[in-house]
């Protein structure tokens, strides 16, 4: 099947502002530097739409590569999304447990009972994870009964903003409530890639405008009205889609940035799996070292958190077997042709 350039960027683009968010963050959280003007504003814009356009784009890939099809049956989709989200789920919530119950200095301590609760209550970044499991079984059901995707979308946003009105929490599917629309939004795409249009003066100028008009009014309204209902929070969501879908369709003929992002795609799940452990590990040594200088704490931190990763990820496929952990079936096929030979 031919890859979707434009998805992929999105996938690379998505998980550097989830990294560059966590650092940002634990920086100001820590108390320890000077956080300067704008520091904040630009994190609240960051978090109002880059988990959403994760979903968003699991959304549209799922659909893209056939949908609970490709597997035969729905049951088998299922289970073979609970081996490749629950394996590195668990394997990688105890650890980062683990290692926040034992390192002082971290922002966010954890204690080791922590481990006996992840079945409902998820750590850290990992609640991407559990989240997702769910909207897929969720999505599945619902799309098997409503065959509108159109339609699926409608109601799961409604169940979303009924319940967030009405100030009723999901328990153990809280996260997967309030996040199942933006993937049920993304399987309405039938494409994300435009370029074959660029060459109309007008559709590049939208797409520009779309950039301006999600930075600008994202900013805004971070800015003057923080506290923003679930009906803002929803739209500013989906404006950062077009601003996202319409920057990475712009970018596809700068073959520098292109390489950039679509190396943090291809070790996307491991960056995102690990960052936290290596950005909360050099911030700390940072500020024992009495280094409080901002832009040395962003930069480094988000550097360790992109290329650690990465190599552990790069180590782990020679080893093969040790791959297990980031990618279930995929290392599992890959042996299983390798005893063929």
């Amino acid at each position: 099947m031919k890859r979707d350039k434009v998805a992929d960027l999105l996938k690379g683009y998505a998980c550097f502002l989830v990294l560059f968010g966590h650092v940002i963050m634990g920086v100001r959280k820590c108390g320890q530097v000077d956080i300067p003007v704008g520091a904040q504003t630009l994190e609240n814009v960051i978090w109002s739409f880059h988990v959403a356009l994760f979903m968003f784009v699991s959304g549209y890939v799922y659909r893209y590569t056939g949908g609970w099809e490709r597997k035969g049956s729905r049951i088998k989709y299922i289970l073979y999304k609970l081996l490749d989200l629950g394996v590195p789920y668990v394997f990688f919530s105890v650890i980062y447990i683990a290692v926040n119950s034992m390192v002082p200095g971290v922002n966010n301590k954890s204690e080791l009972t922590d481990i006996l609760s992840l079945y409902k209550y998820p750590t850290a970044q990992y609640w991407f994870i559990y989240a997702l499991f769910f909207i897929f079984v969720i999505y599945i059901l619902i799309n098997s009964v409503i065959k509108s995707r159109i339609l699926v979308t409608i109601l799961l946003f409604t169940v979303y903003i009924a319940l967030d009105i009405a100030s009723i929490k999901a328990g153990f599917l809280t996260t997967t409530v309030s996040t199942m629309g933006y993937f049920a939004l993304g399987t309405c795409f039938d494409r994300l890639d435009f370029t074959a249009d660029n060459n109309r003066g007008y559709v590049k100028a939208l797409m520009i405008l779309a950039v301006i008009l999600h930075i600008g009014i994202a900013w805004i309204i971070n800015l003057y009205v923080p506290d923003y209902n679930v009906i803002i929070k929803i739209l500013l969501a989906v404006l950062g889609f077009a601003g996202a879908v319409s920057g990475m369709n712009l970018i596809l003929k700068f073959d520098i940035l292109n390489r950039i992002i679509l190396f943090i795609t291809k070790y996307s799940f491991p960056i995102y799996l690990l960052h936290t452990i290596f950005t909360s590990a050099v911030r700390i040594a940072l500020v024992k070292l009495g280094i409080d200088v901002y832009l040395i704490h962003i930069v480094v931190g988000t550097a360790v958190g992109l290329f650690i990763p990465a190599a552990a990820a790069a180590i782990c496929d020679k080893i093969g077997w040790a791959e297990f952990v980031f990618y279930p079936s995929r290392t599992i096929r890959k042996l299983k042709s390798e005893k063929k030979k």
